[in-house]
């Protein structure tokens, strides 16, 4: 008699087990899920590519701001809401349950971010010429180091820019259709008569 008590105790130990095993795994299984939609909340325009963080599952608003995120498990969780150019948005305490899918709605606030004050300053080279009044251009010698083919020559230098004209057999310059012997030179703010060593009636 004994022993059909306790071959019954052990089997009604045994079921009893097996059901708390399945019921925990039931519940292991037991999820839900969250969906809902991201917009601004000043112009109600929907925002894409928002970035929705739930237990550790992302997912991205499409086109219309829409997200959904399955699989979640049961019980409570946080949620975070992020998008270029808005505030970071928030939401703790989210009871998510196998009954329905949770919806919410997620205004986003853009951030203004005040600029400092910019300055903008330029330089602005000296006329060497007072007679000039436009067209005037101020040839140096980190120009010439660049300039293709005037070894570091200001009169071949002068001769690529516009209005002014160079003959292949001497260095005489003819600026605006003016004869070449009628150009003036200065050297250091002193008037020469010709920059030539050889100078002749073309140069």
């Amino acid at each position: 008699m004994r022993r059909v008590k306790t071959v019954k105790t052990v089997s009604t130990l045994f079921l009893m087990m097996v059901a708390l095993v399945q019921q925990a795994a039931f519940a292991a299984n037991v999820t839900g899920g969250i969906a809902g939609r991201v917009y601004d909340a000043t112009t109600g325009e929907p925002l894409e590519m928002a970035t929705v963080v739930c237990a550790d599952l992302t997912a991205l608003t499409d086109s219309i701001g829409y997200f959904e995120i399955g699989g979640v498990e049961v019980g409570r969780h946080s949620l975070t809401v992020s998008s270029l150019g808005y505030e970071t948005a928030d939401y703790n305490e989210i009871m998510i349950s196998s009954a329905h899918m949770v919806q919410l709605d997620v205004p986003m606030t853009r951030l203004d971010n005040a600029l400092g004050e910019v300055v903008v300053s330029g330089y602005t080279r000296p006329k060497l010429n007072s007679m000039a009044i436009a067209g005037s251009h101020i040839l140096d010698m980190a120009e010439a180091t660049r300039y293709a083919g005037c070894l570091d020559d200001p009169g071949r230098m002068a001769s690529s820019a516009a209005g002014i004209s160079a003959d292949v057999s001497h260095n005489g310059l003819s600026v605006h259709g003016l004869a070449p012997h009628l150009m003036q030179w200065r050297l250091n703010g002193v008037e020469i008569p010709n920059p030539n060593h050889y100078a002749d009636i073309s140069t």
